[in-house]
């Protein structure tokens, strides 16, 4: 991936500077802090333990560039400046300054079943899904598909410009630990929430290809901005809404957190979906 050009899109697109780190390799045991040798003798698999490291390298090198110690045991997460995300062999880490909290989650590709929409969107965002067309979601995946740089692996960056009329910062005067994907994909926020309801799920079904994508972009998002939310414990992601939920920038509130204004953009790559979030003070 070119991160020069993704931290561009990011920066342009929200309207503040973002700093991200990218990583596929793993942190030597010699780059380790005494307390980071610690906790990665704590992980049982190997798998685990080398998606940890991989992620303390992309920390490492934003903790860096930012001035700051390179040791990740001095950090707690959610942090007001700093987020990570994992899938399969890549870790990013993002950073902004100046804000409130600030998420990222990148995904790759799989299928999300459209009974799963209920555990992360709003009734609204659900309503909006179910009253569009096939073809229309379809569209608007391939409109946000046009090409603008490199992506992982061989893949291309893309992204929709986002709107000129979305409201920017610009013209405005959980657990401390990180949110690591479940084996199954889905975070911890999704987890509690599925667990605390009783509802027997709906029937499983096969989703169309165009509506997995959507659903896993807005899977991302919401990710994103539950990261981005500061003191986040609690929080149920189908509680973070979402005005336009089909636009790649745009604006989210919680009702919960009346004192902050959050903003997020997405970029959709061939190998998957990218999302960060930002929150900053009204």
């Amino acid at each position: 991936m070119n991160t020069n050009n993704v931290q561009s899109i990011l920066s342009a697109a929200l309207e503040t500077s973002i700093r991200v780190e990218i990583s596929r390799d793993a942190l030597g045991a010699a780059e380790l802090s005494a307390a980071e040798r610690v906790r990665v003798n704590q992980f049982c698999h190997a798998q685990r333990r080398e998606d940890w490291l991989r992620g303390r390298r992309a920390l490492h090198c934003l903790m860096q560039s930012r001035g700051m110690p390179p040791d990740t045991s001095l950090l707690e997460f959610p942090h007001a400046e700093i987020s990570l995300t994992h899938s399969t062999d890549v870790a990013i880490a993002a950073g902004a300054k100046g804000v409130a909290g600030v998420g990222i989650d990148y995904e790759c590709w799989r299928e999300v079943q459209p009974r799963m929409a209920r555990w992360f969107l709003s009734a609204d965002e659900r309503a909006w899904l179910e009253g569009t067309s096939i073809d229309a979601v379809g569209a608007a995946i391939r409109h946000l598909e046009r090409p603008c740089g490199s992506g992982f692996s061989r893949g291309r960056l893309s992204r929709e410009c986002f709107d000129s009329q979305t409201p920017g910062f610009a013209a405005e005067a959980a657990p401390t630990s990180e949110i690591p994907a479940s084996k199954k994909g889905f975070s911890r926020s999704l987890v509690a929430a599925i667990g605390a309801s009783r509802e027997p799920l709906p029937q499983q079904m096969s989703s169309p290809p165009e509506v997995s994508r959507e659903l896993l972009r807005l899977w991302t998002v919401k990710e994103a901005l539950f990261k981005a939310c500061p003191q986040n414990a609690g929080l149920v992601l189908a509680d973070i809404h979402m005005p336009n939920p089909d636009r790649a920038t745009g604006v989210a509130l919680i009702p919960t957190r009346k004192s902050l204004r959050f903003r997020y953009t997405s970029l959709v790559m061939e190998t998957g979906v990218l999302s960060l979030a930002l929150a900053k003070e009204q």
